[in-house]
């Protein structure tokens, strides 16, 4: 699938963080993916994204598997290169796994 690469100022205007979880009121709006120190993997038919056990990402985590209990839709961007992004589309948490960082949610597309 070939994607057309946008610049942050289209990220942010949808994403509204620089967080790689874009939170509302509890809820998951959208993530920032291929963050290599968080082991991100990223295809046209499945996303996995790591959120770290550290205490600071602990909301990220309840509000990931509020998502995934939800069956949430959620925007995911995977960064390409500086100041270029891809919308990969709508996707939704349908897996959950813990692995030597955090916590590992596997991505489906809508």
């Amino acid at each position: 699938m070939k994607y057309d690469s946008i610049t942050w100022n289209e990220v942010i205007a949808v994403h509204r963080t620089i967080r790689g979880v874009n939170l509302k009121q509890g809820e998951v709006i959208s993530l920032l993916a291929g963050n290599e120190s968080h082991q991100d993997t990223i295809d046209q038919f499945r996303v996995t994204y790591t959120v770290p056990y550290r205490a600071p990402y602990q909301w990220d985590r309840k509000c990931m598997d509020n998502a995934l209990e939800k069956r949430t839709e959620i925007t995911v961007f995977k960064k390409i290169a500086k100041n270029k992004w891809h919308n990969l589309g709508r996707f939704r948490i349908i897996n959950q796994e813990e692995d030597q960082i955090g916590i590992k949610y596997t991505l489906n597309p809508v």
